[in-house]
């Protein structure tokens, strides 16, 4: 599956991402928002927004490796993120990042996730 990343003459250059990513001969994959949940439903990293953030990359792995893709094959991705945790997500993907991060859409919460 050929995906084509650029950026648009004119506007500025983004930080870490591309403007717009075209595929051609694709077949679509949505993947559920992933918690940071072990396989057996334990919470992964009681306080740690880190190891929360990493579980959550290791089930998104998951769920591209059942659909038999990979993290390069990704086009876009939506976070949701406590609102103190933004800076630890940050911290997160630049440590996790693959080598053509998606366009990303971060939004932020107020701990509407179980006991972060």
């Amino acid at each position: 599956m050929p995906i084509e990343r650029s950026n648009v003459p004119g506007l500025a250059q983004p930080p870490g991402y591309t403007h717009l990513a075209t595929v051609s001969g694709a077949r679509l994959v949505f993947i559920a928002g992933q918690v940071p949940l072990n396989e057996r439903g334990e919470l992964v990293g009681r306080g740690d927004a880190i190891a929360q953030a990493r579980q959550c990359l290791r089930n998104l792995a998951a769920c591209l490796a059942a659909a038999g893709a990979t993290p390069g094959d990704v086009v876009r991705t939506t976070v949701y993120v406590a609102a103190e945790g933004r800076a630890c997500w940050r911290a997160c993907g630049r440590r996790c990042s693959t080598r053509s991060r998606p366009a990303p859409l971060d939004g932020v919460g107020w701990r509407w996730v179980r006991d972060l």
